[in-house]
């Protein structure tokens, strides 16, 4: 077999790379470490030799280096910017598809975010990607559900949950003068804590207990919502400290500012279809490192109810877990394994092995 016909090709646009580029040096976003460097790590199990891709429209003549690929992975495939360049940006994607399918060359389409309702240039560019994959991933059951309503056309699917990051901590069983909860997350959903953070305050005042509350999340957001941080902190009732996420220390601070927290807040709005149909990745890490775990309802956190408190009133529940905390340590602790057995990294490269391997033979 030679090079191209045993290469992965591995879809990854980047504003700072063109051409073929080293995974290392690509960003390190959550869906880089939770979804494309697994599946990289399968495709050296299978034989295949995994590289990574990048086309812009201002270098054409990158589309001149696609040969015959065994292969096509496309992870998050994004259009940034004013409409002009979200469009020139689709259309480079575009080219490159049309490449691959002439080239005969399977494709494998992680889907990861609900595109339906985005701006015309991205929420295209993914109906035509999907509608041209041989096999689409994705990481939930909600999401799958929700793009299958919206593209039926889709027959050969997986879901592959995120697996988990950190490592195993027990829960915190003793009862404190104080609560010490933590928030982290992508920037986009540091909104959702926002929206609570007065709610936050003046429970505090009402319970008399002290809340110490860690949000983890990049720059831009701090920076985002810095008067409200500052206009709600208060050393005697509701303490923020706040922590820049650093992208090459991942998940090791992740996991260091987990290990801090008892408590581990995720509100969401299941209304909001850019988040509604969101993975279990955030809650899975929090129950592991033993954070008792605070979510709104949407769907894939509904799914891990048994070890995690979910409903409407994230500040109420707080409170909740805090005063039944010797109780919901023991119980979910007792649970927290078995459930969290199917996000283990060792079953996640085993379906991505299976995946790769069953779309390969589909064109045999």
């Amino acid at each position: 077999m030679n090079h191209y016909h045993s290469q992965a090709l591995f879809l990854q646009p980047s504003d700072n790379y063109h051409g073929f580029f080293s995974l290392a040096r690509s960003a390190g976003a959550a869906s880089l470490r939770l979804q494309l460097k697994p599946a990289f790590e399968a495709c050296k199990e299978i034989g295949l030799t995994p590289e990574c891709f990048s086309l812009q429209l201002q270098h054409p003549e990158d589309l001149e280096l696609i040969e015959h690929p065994a292969i096509c992975i496309a992870g998050k495939i994004y259009t940034r910017g004013q409409e002009r360049n979200r469009q020139s940006q689709a259309m480079a994607q575009l080219a490159l598809l049309a490449r691959l399918k002439s080239r005969k060359t399977p494709l494998i389409c992680i889907y990861s975010n609900h595109m339906e309702d985005t701006e015309p240039a991205s929420r295209e560019l993914h109906r035509d990607f999907l509608k041209f994959a041989d096999h689409v991933v994705f990481p939930c059951r909600a999401i799958k559900n929700k793009c299958i309503d919206w593209i039926p056309e889709i027959k050969h699917y997986s879901v592959i949950v995120d697996p988990c990051q950190v490592k195993y901590s027990p829960f915190n069983v003793k009862k404190t003068s104080e609560i010490d909860a933590i928030w982290f997350g992508h920037d986009s959903n540091l909104i959702f804590m926002a929206s609570i953070l007065k709610d936050l305050k003046r429970s505090a005042i009402v319970k008399r207990k002290k809340i110490n509350l860690t949000i983890l999340t990049g720059e831009q957001g701090l920076n985002m919502f810095s008067d409200l941080i500052n206009e709600v902190h208060d050393e005697s009732r509701l303490k923020i400290r706040k922590v820049k996420w650093i992208h090459d220390q991942q998940p090791m601070q992740l996991q260091e500012e987990l290990s801090k927290a008892t408590f581990c807040l995720i509100p969401s709005d299941p209304n909001n279809t850019n988040k509604a149909f969101a993975s279990h990745n955030r809650m899975v890490d929090a129950i592991s490192a033993g954070c008792i775990t605070i979510a709104s309802p949407i769907k894939s956190y509904l799914e891990l109810s048994k070890i995690a408190l979910v409903g409407q009133n994230i500040v109420e529940l707080l409170h909740v877990a805090d005063e039944q905390r010797e109780r919901l340590s023991i119980k979910y602790s007792n649970s927290r394994e078995k459930i969290l057995e199917a996000f283990s990294p060792k079953q996640n490269q085993l379906s991505w092995k299976h995946c790769i391997q069953k779309t390969l033979a589909m064109q045999e």
